[in-house]
């Protein structure tokens, strides 16, 4: 999928900036789901210390939580010998930080516990790449290049399902912003 598009619906305009290939999440149940929504996050926003995060996390147990993010991308950037990049990790229901996040071009991973396709309840990670008008476009490392668009009730069901949310911010600086005509 090297050097598709993606396609933003806002103003109907094309991004032309190609697409880095999300790193394919196991759909195992392994619990890679969070690391896997961090190197997603960390490709789109050019942190090369993250890459290869997610193949790295193959041989640790699964699941993931705000404490073992810590350990992991510090062991994982030792062991890379780059410092570790600077990140931000919010538990609440506030949504205000996620959009503050997304307009300053970076794409939060976030906490999501439904999603259309799964059935019912998950406890899962993805990555936040759009939240304006009321509606917000998710993608979901186990289906890479496929948005889940859901309405701003859908989007804080989903969000807080276990009681709150949790977002792992990358503190990079963004990508350029698409040109425009």
């Amino acid at each position: 999928r090297r050097g598709r598009r993606r396609r933003f619906v806002e103003g109907g305009r094309e991004d032309p900036r190609p697409l880095a290939p999300a790193p394919r999440g196991p759909g195992s149940g392994s619990g890679l789901c969070v690391f896997t929504s961090i190197e997603m996050a960390a490709r789109w926003q050019n942190v090369p210390e993250i890459d290869g995060l997610q193949k790295w996390m193959t041989r640790k147990p699964g699941g993931g939580y705000p404490s073992k993010v810590d350990a992991m991308l510090k062991q994982f950037c030792a062991e890379k010998g780059v410092a570790v990049p600077q990140y931000l990790q919010v538990e609440g229901k506030d949504l205000e930080i996620l959009k503050l996040a997304l307009k300053t071009g970076r794409m939060p991973s976030i906490t999501t516990g439904y999603l259309p396709g799964y059935g019912g309840r998950i406890a899962h990670m993805t990555c936040l790449a759009h939240a304006s008008g009321g509606w917000y476009g998710v993608l979901d490392n186990n289906y890479p290049g496929r948005w889940a668009w859901l309405s701003e009730k859908e989007f804080i069901r989903s969000y807080t399902a276990f009681g709150q949310g949790w977002t792992v911010v990358l503190l990079e600086s963004p990508p350029p912003p698409a040109p425009k005509e």
